[in-house]
C-alpha cells in the first residue's frame, strides 16, 4: 500500500501492478494454466483450449451439463422443506384453495404468483389441470391458450371480461381457440360491450355444439341479436343468464332450465307465455324491463295451466298488466320467494294499482292466502306489500328481523305521487286469514278514506298491530282528521251499535267470535299527531267495551304510542301520567313517547329529541 496526497487530500491508491506481477490474469497470458480466478479447472475440460472452436463448444456443452446437474442438486436440496415433502396431490389441493381464496377476494389470476417460488411448484402448479379450469380472457389470449393447454381434458369455464377497449376484437382471437375445446366447456361467460362483436359472438354459438355446457352467461349492450338454443347443440344447460338478445324463438331448451335470468330485451308476448309453460324444471326465474310486444295478442284457447312445482324463485319487473297475464296460466308454490314489480302504463284514464298484478284467480299465488307476516307501506313516492307465510310469534317485538320473500309493488312514470290509497292494498288481503302480524306504514292523505273495520274483521289471528303515520311531504299541512280515532274504535268493537250496547248495559252478552282482532296482544301507534284529551277518554271507553267482549282484565300486553309533536316537557309529563293512570287496568305495558320536548332554562327554550 501506498499513500497520495493530493491538495490536501489523501488517497489511498492499490498497487496494481505489483498484484498483476503476483497474480496474473489466467486470461491474458501467453499459456492458459490454472487456477483460474482462484479456481482450479475440472477434469474433464483441464485439456480444453477455450482458443479455439471445438475448445469452445466442448466447454459450453460442459456448462449445459453442470447447469442441469446445479438445478437437480438444488432440487434435492429443496426437497427437505417441510412443504415440499407433503404428496403432490395435497400440494395441488392448497394451490387449489389460493387460487379460490384470491378469485373471491380480487377476481384476478394473482394466485399464479405461487407458481414462481421454485421449480417443485411451478411443476405441480402447470401439471395440475383443474388449476387451469378457469379461465379470464382479458385484453389477450396468451393466458387463454396457455389455459386450454394446460387444463388437458378436463371441463373448463371461460370468462370474458374488462373488454371495454380493443384496438382490434379479442373475440375474433379467441373464438377459433376455444373451438376445439368447446366439447369440455362447461361455463361460458361473455361481456359484449360492441355491436360489431355480435356477429363473431352468434356465429361461433350457432356453429358449435356444446356437450357438456351447463351455464351461460352473455351480457350485451346490441339488442338486435337473436340466439337459437337448440337442444341438440346445448344438451346439457341448465343455467342461462341473457340481456338484450332474444332467446325465445325457439323454446324447446326452456324445459330443461332450472335458473332463467333475462333482462332488457323486447319479446312477445305469446313467445314469452309459450317459454313460460315450457319451464317445468325452473327453479330461479327473473325477469327484469322485459317489453312486451302484443299485449293484447289473442292467445290460443285451452292452454293449460302449469304449476312450477320445483320453482324457489321468482321475480318479475315489466308492465302490471303482463304479470297479470302470465300469473293467469302459472302456478306457484307457496315455498317460492316472490317479487313482482309492475310498471303502470301511463296515459291511461284510471291509475293502476296492485289488483291490476293479480288475476282473479289467485290460486296462481297461494303464499298471498298464508301470509303471517304482512307490511304495507303506501306513501307518496313508494307502494308495496311485503310478507312471509313464516313468524316467530316469540320474537313479535323485532319485526324489522322479520324475512320478505313475498312482494307485491308499483312503479309510476311520475314519482311525485303515488296514485294509490292505502284501501286500495287492503284489498289485497281479503283472502289472507293468516295474518298474525301486520304492520301499516302511510300517510293521512292516503289513510283516510280506508275501511279498516273491513281489512281487520278478516283478519281475526292479528297478534300485533304496528301503524306508522308519516307526512305526505315536508310542508304538508295536517288534517284536522286522523285514523287514529278509527283505528282505536275498530279494534275496540265491530260496530257503533255493539259499543253503545256494551257501554249502556253492563249484562249484555257479546259473543267473541263478533270481535275484530280477537287475539291482538300489542298495538303500536307511531307517529301520530291528534291526542287530544277527548281521544284519552274514548280510548279508555274502548278498552273498557274489549274488556267486557273479550272477558279478561288485561286487553293488551303491550301499548306503544310515540306521537310526532312538539310538546313542553311538564306538559308532556302529565299527559303521560294521566293517560297511564286511565289505561293501566287494562294494559300489562305501557310505552308513551313525543318526538319533541321544550325545556325551560334561565328563559331560554331547549328542543330536545326524545328516545324513539
Amino acid at each position: 500500500m501506498s499513500t497520495l496526497t493530493f491538495r490536501g487530500t489523501r488517497f489511498l491508491a492499490t498497487r496494481k501492478d505489483q498484484l498483476e506481477e503476483t497474480h496474473p490474469d489466467p486470461l491474458r497470458a501467453d499459456t492458459l494454466h490454472g487456477p483460474f480466478y482462484g479456481t482450479h479447472p475440472p477434469r474433464c475440460a483441464s485439456s480444453a483450449d477455450p482458443t479455439s472452436p471445438t475448445g469452445r463448444t466442448r466447454l459450453l456443452n460442459i456448462i449445459r451439463e453442470r447447469e442441469g446437474e446445479l438445478m437437480s442438486l438444488y432440487a434435492l436440496a429443496n426437497a427437505a422443506a417441510s412443504i415440499n415433502r407433503l404428496p403432490i396431490e395435497l400440494l395441488a389441493e392448497i394451490f387449489l384453495h389460493v387460487k379460490n381464496h384470491h378469485i373471491q377476494v380480487s377476481g384476478t389470476n394473482s394466485w399464479q404468483y405461487v407458481l414462481c417460488v421454485c421449480r417443485h411448484w411451478f411443476f405441480v402448479g402447470a401439471t395440475t389441470p383443474r388449476l387451469w379450469a378457469c379461465i379470464w380472457v382479458g385484453g389477450c389470449t396468451n393466458l387463454l391458450s396457455t389455459s386450454l393447454a394446460r387444463s388437458k381434458n378436463v371441463p373448463v369455464e371461460i370468462d370474458f371480461y374488462c373488454l371495454t377497449t380493443r384496438p382490434t376484437s379479442v373475440f375474433m382471437k379467441a373464438f377459433p381457440l376455444v373451438a376445439s375445446h368447446a366439447r369440455r366447456l362447461q361455463s361460458l361467460r361473455l361481456r359484449i360491450h360492441y355491436a360489431s362483436d355480435t356477429p363473431t359472438t352468434l356465429s361461433f354459438l350457432h356453429n358449435h355444439s356444446f356437450p357438456v355446457l351447463r351455464t351461460l352467461n352473455v351480457f350485451t349492450v346490441d339488442t338486435k341479436g337473436q340466439l337459437n338454443l337448440a337442444p341438440d347443440r346445448f344438451p346439457c344447460l341448465r343455467e342461462l343468464r341473457m340481456t338484450c338478445w332474444n332467446i325465445f324463438s325457439s323454446t324447446a331448451v326452456m324445459s330443461q332450465l332450472t335458473s332463467l335470468e333475462f333482462s332488457d330485451s323486447r319479446v312477445t308476448m305469446d313467445g314469452l307465455l309459450t317459454a313460460l309453460l315450457s319451464m317445468s324444471n325452473i327453479e330461479n326465474l327473473i325477469l327484469t324491463d322485459i317489453k312486451v310486444r302484443n299485449t293484447s295478442a289473442t292467445l290460443p284457447l285451452g292452454l293449460p295451466k302449469v304449476e312450477l312445482k320445483r320453482l324457489r324463485n321468482i321475480a318479475i319487473i315489466t308492465k302490471a298488466a303482463v304479470i297479470k297475464r302470465l300469473l293467469a296460466y302459472i302456478s306457484i308454490p307457496p315455498a317460492s320467494k316472490v317479487s313482482l314489480c309492475g310498471y303502470a302504463e301511463p296515459m291511461l284514464p284510471d291509475p293502476e294499482t296492485f289488483l291490476d298484478l293479480l288475476p282473479e284467480d289467485r290460486s296462481s299465488l297461494p303464499a298471498l292466502s298464508k301470509l303471517a307476516s304482512v307490511r304495507i307501506c303506501v306513501t307518496q313516492r313508494e307502494a308495496f306489500i311485503k310478507g312471509s307465510i313464516s313468524l316467530d310469534v316469540h320474537n313479535l317485538s323485532q319485526p324489522s328481523a322479520l324475512s320478505d320473500p313475498f312482494e307485491l309493488s308499483m312503479q309510476f312514470p311520475d314519482n311525485n305521487d303515488v296514485p294509490i290509497d292505502l284501501y286500495n292494498a287492503f284489498l289485497v288481503l281479503v283472502d289472507t286469514p293468516e295474518v298474525q302480524f301486520l304492520r301499516v306504514h302511510t300517510s293521512p292523505g292516503k289513510s283516510m278514506n280506508s275501511n279498516w273495520a273491513q281489512t281487520l274483521s278478516r283478519l281475526r289471528k292479528v297478534q300485533v298491530l304496528a301503524v306508522n303515520m308519516a307526512l305526505d311531504s315536508e310542508h304538508a299541512i295536517v288534517p284536522s282528521m286522523l285514523p287514529l280515532d278509527f283505528i282505536l274504535q275498530v279494534i275496540a268493537e265491530p260496530t257503533n251499535h255493539m259499543l253503545d250496547m256494551v257501554i249502556g248495559d253492563q249484562n249484555a252478552d257479546t259473543p267473541c267470535s263478533q270481535i275484530i282482532c280477537p287475539e291482538l296482544r300489542r298495538l303500536w301507534l307511531v307517529g301520530f299527531w291528534d291526542w287530544s284529551d277527548i281521544v284519552d277518554e274514548r280510548f279508555v271507553k274502548y278498552l273498557k267495551a274489549r274488556r267486557q267482549m273479550l272477558g279478561k282484565e288485561i286487553v293488551l300486553e303491550e301499548l306503544t304510542v310515540k306521537l310526532h309533536q312538539e310538546m313542553w316537557y311538564e306538559e308532556f309529563q302529565a299527559r303521560k301520567a294521566a293517560f297511564e293512570k286511565a289505561t293501566s287496568p287494562f294494559i300489562g305495558s305501557i310505552v308513551f313517547e313525543a318526538s319533541y320536548l321544550r325545556l325551560r332554562e334561565g328563559g331560554a327554550v331547549l328542543a330536545l329529541k326524545s328516545l324513539n
